[in-house]
This record gives structure tokens, sequence and C-alpha cells, in this order.
């Protein structure tokens, strides 16, 4: 199973911290691969979230408001409140370079999680070193070379190939999985609805 996400999104965020809970909780034996969709991959500096949601979807500031009301409605169903007006988008290119580095450490899914909530919950700037050695050091990863990571292009090389893939399954948008089977489910989904898309996935093993 494939999922495509991007740390600036709610909705990747609400649903990978619902789908790493129902596997935890349920021990699914899922082979679960992450991949990289970056929504702002352009994106200098900070920008005001609704603007740049304005912007992107050339619809007007209002709409885009009525677009970051839905995240904030869906995230309250879970208890998670998330405050959009004082939130920056930023590029998120250097998180998704760490996680790939991560990826086949046993903190993978914690590491995963904690950006999302760094960006959404503390409206930390994710694409800044400090922030996201911050988060290493949380994890008590506080011996790896942040830098390093981010100036690899061996992680940017594997983020294009995220973002190329995704364009040939014609995916633009987070979150969404794709099972092997060529279905794909777009957007955050309820609880009962992930288990079965993981039951879905489990019966094509």
């Amino acid at each position: 199973m494939l999922i495509w996400i991007d740390f600036t999104c709610p909705f990747s965020y609400l649903g990978i911290k619902k789908l790493f809970s129902i596997i935890k909780d349920n021990n699914y034996n899922i082979d679960l691969e992450i991949k990289s969709l970056l929504l702002n991959p352009q994106l200098k500096g900070k920008q005001d979230y609704i603007k740049s949601l304005s912007e992107k979807y050339n619809i007007p500031y209002s709409k885009a408001e009525n677009m970051a009301y839905g995240a904030t409605k869906m995230a309250l169903e879970d208890n998670i409140k998330l405050d959009f007006k004082n939130l920056r988008m930023v590029s998120s290119t250097n998180a998704h370079k760490l996680i790939k580095y991560f990826e086949n450490n046993e903190i993978y899914y914690d590491l995963i999680v904690s950006i999302f909530e760094k960006y959404f919950l503390e409206q930390k700037n994710i694409s800044n070193i400090n922030v996201l050695e911050e988060i290493l050091t949380e994890l008590n990863l506080s011996n790896f070379s942040v830098k390093d990571i981010i100036e690899n292009n061996k992680y940017l090389e594997e983020i294009n190939k995220d973002m190329y893939q995704a364009s040939t399954f014609k995916i633009n948008s987070t979150p969404t999985i794709l099972l092997r089977n060529g279905k794909k489910f777009i957007g955050s989904r309820t609880e009962e609805q992930y288990i079965d898309i993981i039951k879905q996935s489990l019966e094509m093993n």
C-alpha cells in the first residue's frame, strides 16, 4: 500500500495519524510505503497559509478560508485544534528529505508524526534546520546531522521519483492511498474506512 503525503497538508496529518494508530493498535502486518508529494515545491520563505491556498488554487480568499475551516472541523473530531490564521506556509522539502534518510529506522513513523505536529500544533518552520534538529533531539536522535542529510542530493532525487510516480498515476493531492490493484483513495478517511482499506490491501498479499 502506497500513500502520498505532504507535511503542509492538514488532511495528510489527520489521515496519517489515524492510519498509524489503527495499524499499531490492531497489529496489522501491512507493507505501508510513504511517498512524498510536495504541494508547494517552488515556495521560498514563509507565506500566510490561507493566502497561499488562495493563490495556489486560484480561488477567492474567502473560499480558501472555507477549505481551512473544513480541515479545522475534521481535526476537532479527533480532539486536534488547528489554527490556520497564524500558520505560515513553508517549504516541506527538507522535512521530506529527513524522512527519506530515516526510512528504515525504527523511529520512522514517530518522526513523521512529530514533523506534522511540530508544524500544525506548534506552528514551527519545518524547513528550518534548527527546527528539524529539535525534532530529532526530542526523538533521542541528536547525533545525526540534519545539515548533511538535507544537502545530500540523493534524498531530493528520491522525492522527485515519488513525484514522478504520482504523476503517472494521476495523483495530485494528498493524502492519496494507492493499492496494488490500482484502486485509489483520496483524502483523509474515517477509522472504519481505513480499516476497510487495510483489509483490502492485506487480501492482495
